[in-house]
């Protein structure tokens, strides 16, 4: 195990979300020590242009750990939303990846 990294059997018995909160309030991703840690697959979905989630975070997140998938829209602001792309474009993507590693 990844020195800092919590397991899952922890994370069932916390309140995730309480402290997930409570962690992006102390630091920045890099500064919270988990960017090492084991993770689930991830497809990461963000726009460039997002006001929500920052692209550098995104960009980071693909430097550390586990591998990870990743699309950027470049017109896109939050999950990739732009005039030119709709909801359903972004769903099926997001469809797709998941039917792809359930059947792996």
């Amino acid at each position: 195990m990844v020195a800092g990294c919590t397991t899952t059997s922890a994370f069932r018995q916390s309140n995730i979300l309480a402290r997930m909160a409570r962690l992006t309030r102390v630091a920045a991703p890099k500064d919270q020590g988990l960017l090492e840690c084991p993770s689930a697959p991830l497809l990461l979905v963000n726009g460039k242009k997002d006001d929500q989630q920052p692209i550098e975070d995104l960009y980071l997140l693909l430097e550390y750990g586990n591998p990870k998938e990743a699309r950027v829209y470049p017109e896109g602001g939050h999950m990739g939303r732009s005039p030119g792309t709709t909801d359903e474009e972004i769903i099926g993507l997001i469809v797709r990846w998941l039917k792809s590693k359930l059947a792996a």
